[in-house]
């Protein structure tokens, strides 16, 4: 079909599109390429859900851990030099700052079909906790 002002418009469905884009994906990262993550962070009533996408990356070489005040998703990516020796080198996929009602002790992390899903439950002071403190005299 063709627009007012000559340039060629297509046709083509959502499902097609998603269809050509994933096969880019797909053909990038086998030639060498990569794919960016994808990250969200929700926040309900009883924690923060975290979730990354990591396309191709196994769980075996996947890691999440606390630095200081950010959660950090990475992997490791290696490289041969010229000479035969190797480099291994982070690529971080998500560094996200850390809130301070978070319950570090309870953070837990599934990982299925290329998606991380981390859980930063609140700590019991988000939640209405209240105690009364006692005055004493000197």
């Amino acid at each position: 079909m063709q627009t007012p002002g000559g340039n060629m418009k297509y046709e083509i469905s959502k499902n097609e599109v998603h269809r050509i884009l994933t096969s880019a994906n797909v053909l990038n990262t086998m030639n060498g390429g990569m794919v960016e993550s994808q990250i969200s962070v929700v926040r309900n009533l009883h924690e923060y859900h975290v979730k990354v996408t990591a396309p191709g990356i196994s769980e075996e070489h996947l890691k999440v851990e606390i630095v200081e005040k950010h959660l950090i998703v990475s992997h490791q990516l290696e490289f041969e030099l010229q000479d035969g020796k190797k480099v291994v080198v982070p690529h971080v996929l998500a560094a996200c700052p850390l809130s301070l009602d978070i319950d570090h002790s309870r953070i837990t992390a599934d990982y299925n079909d290329g998606l991380l899903e981390v859980r930063l439950p609140l700590s019991d002071f988000t939640s209405g906790y209240r105690r009364e403190i006692n005055i004493t005299k000197d």
